[in-house]
């Protein structure tokens, strides 16, 4: 309820969906800024754009949602103090040199027989 920034980085399991619902918003200070750049899944976007509507929530920055692409008539285009980068989060020049660069480290790490970084527990979801 201090937070002037909140922002969601989670993956989807089954603890994490929904997480981001009225109830939670609710005890969101007044004028707080949500920023999602997690799973889409985490929102209850109707939630959100009532939040956003009331302005309780005083803007979102969204860089995933629960359908993408974001149908055309999709109620979070036109909700009011909203940012929707669609998994980019701004991008960077640098973005292709840095996974292929990260994927040479790993593979290098694979060859020598060493443990890799970012491996995926699918018993955890992420």
């Amino acid at each position: 309820p201090q937070a002037d920034i909140v922002c969601a980085a989670l993956p989807e399991t089954n603890e994490t969906r929904d997480l981001i619902n009225s109830a939670r918003l609710a005890h969101f200070k007044p004028g707080a800024i949500f920023v999602n750049v997690g799973r889409g899944s985490l929102v209850v976007e109707t939630d959100l754009i009532a939040a956003l509507e009331s302005g309780h929530i005083g803007g979102a920055l969204l860089d995933v949602t629960r359908h993408e692409p974001l149908l055309a008539d999709d109620p979070l285009w036109r909700a009011p103090r909203t940012i929707l980068t669609q998994h980019t989060c701004g991008g960077s020049n640098r973005v292709n040199d840095d996974i292929l660069d990260f994927f040479g480290q790993n593979l290098a790490r694979y060859r020598a027989g060493q443990s890799l970084e970012n491996v995926v527990d699918w018993s955890r979801g992420y």
